[in-house]
């Protein structure tokens, strides 16, 4: 029984994510030149919570009243930042584009500005078909617009 038990408890603390990806990690344990790439970026961001996955570094803040999450490899370098806006703040070209796409009946779930290093800003529609429609089961997708209004990326998984 105590075998059976212990057996238990190990396999939990395997499976389970670990306290740092599930309520964020202790600023002490980001590397220093994370956190330097950061403020010299976002230098009146304060983060909420960093998160480690993987070989990337996290930081979740709010900067002009907009949720933001930048991202870091383990040097520091700055991989990208997303930006959760609201639909109105699309610009128009991204909106019409979306429109006329076989995805504008999607219950849209958020949109977000990705803007990384020396690539152009793409806008991100998620969006899934909540009622299970007419795939018969749950499907989420998400869509990438670029700045003219081009759908340059999509993706879906359905379950």
């Amino acid at each position: 029984m105590k075998i059976i038990l212990i057996s238990t408890v190990i396999i939990l603390m395997i499976a389970m994510p670990s306290e740092a990806q599930l309520f964020g990690m202790k600023k002490s344990l980001v590397p220093l030149s994370v956190k330097e790439t950061f403020h010299k970026k976002y230098n009146d961001a304060t983060v909420r919570k960093w998160i480690h996955e993987k070989n990337h570094f996290i930081a979740t803040f709010s900067l002009n009243r907009k949720k933001h999450e930048a991202v870091f490899n383990d040097e520091g370098d700055w991989i990208r930042t997303e930006i959760s806006i609201k639909w109105e703040e699309l610009p128009c070209v991204v909106k019409k584009s979306y429109r006329a796409t076989d995805f504008k009946w999607l219950d849209r779930n958020f949109v977000k500005v990705i803007d990384a290093p020396e690539k152009e800003k793409l806008y991100l529609i998620d969006g899934d078909n909540s009622d299970d429609g007419e795939f018969g089961r749950y499907c989420y997708f998400m869509l990438w617009f670029s700045e003219d209004g081009k759908m340059v990326k999509k993706e879906s998984n359905c379950f």
